[in-house]
């Protein structure tokens, strides 16, 4: 016997599926090491379609999770480049709260 899916179920897992993907993103930008922190803020605040295309995938506005995410990205609560002496360093989150700085 064929098992049948509930059309509204399959678009449930689907956006849970993205949903999934962007969360990842995020989680990597904020306390991944230091070249998956690049990696995915270049996917969250980059040109490329892709983060769009996951975003209505997930049924998410990409331009207002970006402006969530840019106002973490002020407080604090994500990394933040920051000028030291002329150079651009990028600030992280440590075990134990500190913050870091490593040049870029």
């Amino acid at each position: 016997m064929l098992s049948t899916t509930d059309p509204q179920e399959e678009l449930i897992a689907e956006h849970r599926l993205w949903t999934a993907v962007i969360a990842r993103a995020i989680d990597e930008w904020v306390s991944g090491n230091l070249r998956a922190q690049r990696e995915a803020e270049i996917y969250l605040f980059g040109d490329g379609e892709d983060f769009k295309l996951v975003c209505y995938a997930a049924g998410l506005n990409p331009q207002a999770l970006r402006c969530k995410l840019l106002r973490l990205k002020k407080s604090g609560a994500g990394p933040m480049p920051m000028r030291i002496l002329g150079t651009h360093r990028v600030a992280f989150r440590v075990p134990g709260n500190r913050v870091a700085a490593m040049a870029s």
